[in-house]
């Protein structure tokens, strides 16, 4: 079974004035059942880098959340975690947020989309006629005149065209901005791609 690290929200506790780290459990649950070992990592790490040593990681999942901005601490890891699956040729998934952030990190931008909170659509491929039902969850969308040229969308909105889905052409990242594990059971559609995905690499 493969290790797959997996990134954290941080959330600001009011009465005791302390920020910490919190995950949906669904997150965990979801990659369990597609045979992963869930590894999760703190936002308040000193050193990450020795942390995921330790590890023995075949995969990342960048999880969804807080928009960007909102908690740099995340930000900066989520971060350096691109760019340690760059540079250790790791396969890197985005999830909404976690895709968001990719682009970002790649020198994009986002812009507001409407119609795109607690909904469900379908999805059109670049590469079939196929159509697929997705939820949908984000208010930001992918900034497409300013994203970066090695980013290649893969799934769209079927009716407003907006980016649900790319790949970078030269390094091991997948970006969705769906929650596959948010649905009531495993979809074939979800699972096939993510293990696909991670299939790319064996460490």
């Amino acid at each position: 079974m493969k290790n797959i690290l997996v990134s954290q929200s941080i959330v600001y506790d009011s009465k005791t004035k302390v920020f910490k780290d919190q995950l949906d459990n669904q997150v965990i649950n979801y990659l369990i059942k597609l045979n992963y070992v869930p590894i999760t990592i703190s936002n308040g790490l000193k050193d990450p880098k020795a942390f995921i040593r330790k590890t023995n990681i075949s995969g990342i999942v960048l999880t969804g959340g807080a928009n960007i901005g909102v908690y740099p601490k995340r930000d900066r890891l989520e971060k350096f975690l691109i760019d340690y699956s760059i540079k250790k040729k790791i396969p890197l998934l985005g999830i909404c947020r976690g895709m968001q952030i990719i682009n970002h990190f790649f020198n994009g931008n986002l812009k507001r989309i409407s119609n795109h909170v607690r909904t469900r659509h379908l999805i059109k491929s670049k590469y079939s006629k196929k159509m697929y039902i997705v939820n949908s969850y984000h208010e930001y969308c992918i900034n497409e005149k300013k994203m970066n040229h090695n980013i290649i969308p893969i799934y769209r909105h079927a009716k407003d065209n907006s980016i649900e889905s790319f790949i970078h052409n030269k390094h091991k990242i997948l970006g969705i901005m769906w929650h596959p594990e948010r649905e009531k059971k495993v979809r074939n559609f979800d699972k096939k791609i993510i293990q696909k995905f991670f299939k790319k690499i064996e460490l």
